[in-house]
């Protein structure tokens, strides 16, 4: 872990947003998925379907054990296991970081549509 860097993070504890995040897990997969392999030129469009839908169904789980926890453990060691395989895959830094921002797009709309929240809200 980086130096600096909090283990945990209390503020991030909730329990509702780790449920929803289960809940809609198969349909944030999908979403996540498609966007990677929409990414113009990207080593992602190599990938098996298979092998896209283990790392991101391994992300939200460490996603929803910080929401759980507050503890950022799982996050970092999937980011950085991710980030090793990526690069043995000749991923450039730019498409994995592309590929963590990507699950934003996944998950927002529909925390949006399942909380009737708006970004705009505080």
């Amino acid at each position: 872990m980086a130096r600096g860097t909090p283990q945990t993070d209390e503020g991030l504890n909730s329990p509702e947003l780790a449920d929803l995040i289960e809940g809609y897990r198969q349909e944030i997969v999908a979403s996540w998925v498609k966007l990677l392999y929409n990414m113009a030129g990207s080593h992602y469009q190599e990938q098996p379907v298979v092998d896209l839908q283990s790392a991101a169904r391994a992300c939200l789980s460490a996603l929803v054990s910080l929401f759980r926890t507050g503890s950022y453990a799982e996050m970092n060691r999937y980011s950085r296991d991710i980030s090793h395989q990526r690069a043995d895959q000749s991923f450039d830094i730019a498409e994995i970081i592309e590929g963590h921002l990507a699950l934003y797009d996944a998950v927002v709309p529909i925390i949006q549509r399942e909380t009737r929240w708006d970004s705009y809200d505080e």
